[in-house]
């Protein structure tokens, strides 16, 4: 075969599969690894005695290869160069990847597989493989047939991870493949969850709007009128749950699938009053809402429609669970280093501290009758958080039970400027 035949079918494999991005890439990329590796085994000089070679080695071996002849005296069409950078791509790729001899001794592996396996080279005995895996079994499951996949969960430092190993043997070997699912296993349970949320959510609101409309029209059948209203005003308030939910969702698919959108220069006070106005139409009687003006003025570099859709969010929370008598507060401040921060503090029912670091997710909900009940969708807090990283904010929440909670978005320095005081050093 000639020289640029050699390598052209597992090229072209790697091309295809870096094209298709991860779908697909386990085969495809695997083919071009035992081709190429074959190859070079075959071209490459011997391996130094400790059978435990790193990336270097090959490029030392390819170093000192003539490019005088593949086979027939042909000449090698990739360089030493391509192959130091072919090996550079597979020390970096985010998959451990592992060359083993017939016996299961490890002949090469990548930088990842190295940090992955805590390996320190260098080893002056070749190492199994089953030594560096968490979990010995786990080769021997593997090597038990002629090649297969497996998928094992174990913790690491006390953090659970999930991998997944792959297995392809050779007459003289094979590529062991360990990929981290982690992240993809929770996405995906993410995924689930959300939608058996939104089913849920949506079920329930549903069932009572046909339950009720369904008594209504056998009253109306039976010319008993009286409870109509009642029954009627029970589904307009449930359709209106689910308009709510469906607005609220539609909301977070945007933010989510969107790129942030154009930040300009807003006046914070024009920016509390709007809240202001939002916390006043919702307010219930016994609510008292206060806001303490800024004296400086404030610039904020955001998107008047997003700021107004967050606070909005959680001008709509305080309300919700502050029962009367109470205060809802608006206001900001400089926070140190350099930052400012929006706020709305409520006098209310508080928030455990088992429950802080949830808030934000969808869904999650701290009394979940409460919630329905004050017609909470449980989607405000994770449209705010969203809402917060698209300009480079953070949401910080500090709150306790019984006395009250809040919820501030802080922005960086570079976000806020003091405009009074731009005005005063231009006047001098």
């Amino acid at each position: 075969m000639s020289g640029w035949r050699r390598f052209a079918l597992p090229l072209l494999a790697l091309g295809v599969a870096l094209a298709v991005g991860w779908s697909q890439r386990e085969l495809a990329l695997v083919l071009t690894l035992v081709v190429l590796v074959v190859s070079l085994r075959q071209t490459l000089p011997p391996q130094p005695s400790s059978n435990l070679t790193r990336s270097g080695a090959y490029h030392s071996a390819a170093s000192s290869t003539q490019s005088s002849a593949l086979t027939e005296g042909e000449a090698l069409p990739l360089s030493r160069s391509d192959l130091a950078r072919f090996f550079l791509a597979l020390d970096r790729a985010p998959v451990a990847i592992l060359w083993l001899d017939a016996r299961g001794r490890v002949r090469w592996l990548n930088d990842t597989a190295q940090g992955w396996l805590s390996y320190r080279a260098p080893m002056r005995q070749p190492l199994h493989v089953s030594w560096l895996l968490p979990y010995p079994e786990w080769w021997q499951e593997l090597a038990a047939g002629s090649g297969g996949v497996i998928e094992r969960v174990f913790f690491q430092e006390g953090v659970e991870k999930r991998w997944r190993l792959s297995w392809w043997p050779q007459n003289d070997g094979g590529l062991l493949w360990i990929e981290d699912s982690s992240e993809r296993h929770r996405v995906d349970a993410m995924r689930r969850d959300f939608v058996a949320n939104v089913s849920h959510e949506l079920r329930t609101p549903l069932t009572l709007v046909i339950g009720y409309l369904e008594t209504a029209l056998e009253d109306a059948a039976g010319a008993q009128y009286d409870a109509l209203p009642s029954y009627l005003e029970r589904a307009h308030r449930e359709a209106q749950r689910m308009l709510r939910l469906i607005q609220d969702l539609l909301q977070l698919a945007e933010l989510e699938g969107t790129l942030p959108p154009k930040r300009l220069w807003l006046s914070v006070g024009e920016v509390l009053a709007q809240a202001e106005a939002q916390a006043r139409a919702l307010a219930r009687p016994g609510q008292e809402v206060i806001v303490l003006w800024p004296e400086k003025d404030y610039q904020l570099l955001a998107d008047a429609h997003e700021l107004t859709m967050a606070l909005g969010n959680l001008v709509s929370n305080a309300v919700r669970y502050t029962p009367p008598p109470g205060s809802i507060e608006l206001g900001c401040r400089e926070t140190a280093p350099g930052q400012l921060a929006l706020y709305v503090r409520d006098s209310g029912i508080g928030i455990a501290p088992e429950h802080l670091p949830r808030l934000t997710e969808r869904f999650y909900r701290v009394d979940r009758a409460r919630s329905r009940a004050s017609g909470g969708t449980g989607l405000g807090l994770a449209i705010v958080a969203h809402v917060a990283q698209r300009h480079e904010a953070k949401l910080s929440v500090r709150s306790e039970v019984g006395v009250g909670s809040e919820f501030s978005l802080v922005f960086p320095a570079q976000a806020w400027k003091d405009q009074s005081l731009t005005r005063q050093t231009s006047q001098r």
